[in-house]
């Protein structure tokens, strides 16, 4: 384990551990140096307010950062962002990028971000169907694109 990971080990211990100021500090360092995984952590910290002061803004700095490092979960974080604050577009664009680089948890958010309209109703099935038919998401992902698919496709 090279010094930066054993740095970023140690920062999300004292995290888990409620010193938020140390972790804060240390991810910080390591953001700065370019450890994606500590870039995504700020984010973190930024947009729920944990140790530091809620800023949405900064979060998105953030995940916009890891992303560009290589980071495919700060991307989908990102695009959630977009959403949170109404950027819809952004959203819908994060969200494909992801979905390109083979995140098939963003295919989940762009088949909500579809459903709001019937006309995008095949749009939203091959996405849910996507979901489905992957190994790469997780459980509650997975139920989710099920019931969504049913609801879409009438079957409640």
């Amino acid at each position: 384990m090279n010094e930066h990971e054993a740095l970023y080990n140690q920062a999300d211990e004292d995290r888990a551990a409620g010193n938020d100021e140390r972790a804060f500090a240390t991810f910080s360092m390591l953001a700065e140096a370019g450890h994606a995984d500590a870039m995504l952590q700020l984010a973190l910290m930024y947009s729920t307010g944990s140790g530091i002061r809620f800023d949405m803004a900064t979060a998105i700095e953030w995940e916009r950062r890891a992303a560009e490092a290589g980071s495919k979960i700060a991307l989908l974080n990102l695009g959630i962002s977009y959403r949170h604050i109404g950027e819809i577009v952004l959203a819908r664009e994060t969200f494909e990028k992801a979905a390109a680089l083979g995140d098939d948890e963003a295919c989940l958010e762009l088949a909500k971000l579809f459903s709001v309209s019937t006309r995008e109703t095949d749009t939203v099935l091959r996405y849910l169907r996507r979901v489905i038919a992957s190994d790469g998401v997780t459980e509650a992902s997975q139920e989710d694109a099920e019931y969504l698919l049913r609801v879409v496709s009438g079957g409640l």
